[in-house]
């Protein structure tokens, strides 16, 4: 029973923190390799494992490249980017 509540304690704090995390990404600029694309929008991970969604990204852009990005906006899962040259 101990362990349990424990392992709910430990798990709060994670989801926690990776929201502070994220939150202070805003405004950062990353690298995001891009693993899947959707209509101008590619999906993928930054340097430090940031799951990212980048917008407006150009048609040459494809799966298994690595853009540059701004961070707009985050919640406690992943950051949505906007696409730089």
């Amino acid at each position: 029973a101990i362990a349990k509540e424990r392992t709910k304690q430990l798990e709060h704090l994670s989801k926690i923190m990776k929201a502070d995390f994220l939150e202070k990404q805003i405004g950062q600029t990353a690298e995001v390799l891009i693993e899947k694309l959707d209509g101008g929008i590619g999906e993928g991970y930054s340097k430090t494992y940031v799951r990212v969604f980048v917008k407006n990204l150009p048609k040459s852009i494809q799966a298994g490249d690595i853009v540059s990005c701004k961070i707009e906006n985050a919640n406690a899962e992943f950051a949505i980017a906007n696409y730089q040259k």
